[in-house]
């Protein structure tokens, strides 16, 4: 086990601990080889951060689902994603979509918003991502959000 999965595994346990005897924060574990392709990823995502039934497993439900989480009802979310080198592993179309929803995600959370008449207050949305691959270096220059971190 290298230093960084360990970093990432201590991090996400002492989160878990945290967070299990508080019910207003929310974590899940991705695990980036059940998300290799989309079907794996929606029904991913669907499960561990419990999207509604009527998820509808396409980018557009997946954004909203993300982007909304009220049956949560949390104040705080955290999402580690593990062994994200697998994600759309050969789908470099899909993997970019993502990753704009996921830094579009983020800020939005973090920085609250305005529908008209909806508002919302800023929420604490973190991204915790572990790869063993080079694709950290690739996202680092993608991203640019300082709550998404990368091990």
């Amino acid at each position: 086990m290298s230093n960084d999965q360990y970093i990432f595994n201590e991090l996400y346990e002492s989160t878990m601990k945290d967070f299990e005897t508080n019910s207003k924060k929310f974590v899940a574990l991705i695990e980036g080889c059940k998300c290799q392709n989309k079907k794996g990823f929606f029904k991913e995502f669907a499960i561990k951060m419990k999207f509604p039934d009527y998820f509808g497993d396409n980018w557009d439900a997946f954004n909203e689902c993300i982007n909304d989480l009220e049956w949560l009802n949390c104040e705080q979310y955290v999402v580690f994603m593990k062994d994200f080198d697998f994600l759309f592993k050969n789908d470099e179309k899909n993997l970019t979509l993502f990753l704009k929803i996921l830094v579009d995600t983020v800020e939005e959370w973090n920085m609250g918003r305005e529908y008209g008449a909806l508002q919302t207050l800023p929420t604490p949305f973190h991204i915790v991502i572990y790869s063993d691959k080079e694709i950290i270096s690739d996202l680092l220059i993608k991203t640019h959000n300082e709550q998404i971190n990368l091990f």
